[in-house]
């Protein structure tokens, strides 16, 4: 698609040579994917390989080590009275706590609360990072706050409103605003830790530590409308698909080309959806795209694609 476009804009190019990448792909696409699979199961065989073994180990290597929550005792004297937010050892291990048990109470953790000797805390972040911040806290309790009775409770909440993304925790003042604590992010099949640093995107859900009302406020702030996400928007795939069409048709001169070459249909549509997909929100515009509908497109598109390939080239 692209090398075409850009053959097109090359004066003296015959309409014969132009169809030559075009060809080539046709016969070279075939024979490279299943080239692919056919080495990836023989290796997988010979090697006695387990993909998801692979798959974890792999994650864990990379610090994407699955999200948990452990229960810790505080022992630590420099720890007391001491603020959450003044701990810089949980922003740096992208450690979140969650709750507090005090003197048989539990309370929900807010970047403004204080820990202090004696206190239970639970704590949610990735699993090769946990016991490094349990060893500065103190020691592993014997209490999991989570299976206590308490008017603290755990709630999903979706990303469903325009307003509410874009935005990272910390601009939206949760401790003061609505008095509950993010402890776990969950975008498309990922699950990472809710610091406040990250940046929410439509469609996010989030794992909100509270009390109900409190929870109630934040989730008609949030939208909260998981049914939306089941509902394409239009508009947005129309205007990307136009800035797209227009960045393709922008001639980019070339050193040591006689004439200047575009990107084409195929390549400025592409560039465009990267660019989009990343900044995620303009005003009122959110460019999101739900999976289904995203594999649908994919699916779809993908097969006129090879079908007008071997049209082309039958």
């Amino acid at each position: 698609g692209a090398a075409q476009q850009a053959l097109q804009s090359i004066p003296g190019i015959t309409e014969k040579l132009r169809a030559m990448p075009g060809l080539g792909y046709a016969v070279a696409y075939p024979f490279g994917i299943l080239g692919i699979i056919l080495v990836m199961t023989i290796t997988r065989l010979v090697f006695k390989i387990n993909p998801l073994n692979e798959t974890l180990d792999y994650a864990e290597g990379q610090g994407n080590s699955p999200i948990m929550g452990i229960s810790v005792a505080v022992e630590n004297r420099s720890l007391d009275n001491v603020l959450l937010a003044q701990i810089p050892l949980l922003k740096e291990n992208d450690i979140v706590v969650s709750r507090i048990l005090r003197d048989g109470r539990v309370m929900v953790a807010l970047e403004d609360s204080r820990i202090g000797i004696g206190d239970i805390v639970h704590i949610v972040g990735p699993k090769n990072k946990l016991s490094k911040v349990q060893n500065v806290f103190g020691s592993s309790s014997p209490v999991f706050i989570p299976d206590l009775k308490s008017n603290i409770t755990a709630r999903r909440v979706f990303i469903t409103k325009e307003n509410a993304a874009g935005r990272t925790l910390e601009e939206m003042n949760l401790p003061g605003r609505f008095r509950v604590k993010v402890t776990r992010i969950i975008r498309e099949d990922h699950e990472f830790p809710a610091v406040t640093s990250v940046q929410l995107y439509y469609g996010d859900c989030l794992l909100v530590i509270g009390e109900p009302k409190d929870i109630e406020n934040f989730a008609r702030f949030t939208g909260d409308q998981p049914k939306h996400l089941n509902h394409p928007f239009i508009i947005p795939v129309f205007i990307g698909i136009a800035l797209g069409i227009l960045i393709g048709s922008i001639p980019l001169p070339v050193p040591g080309f006689p004439a200047p070459v575009k990107i084409g249909l195929a390549g400025g549509p592409l560039i465009v959806a990267i660019i989009l997909s990343r900044i995620g929100r303009i005003g009122n515009v959110v460019w999101y795209m739900p999976l289904g509908a995203n594999l649908l497109l994919r699916e779809f598109g993908i097969t006129l694609f090879l079908a007008c390939v071997g049209l082309k080239s039958g």
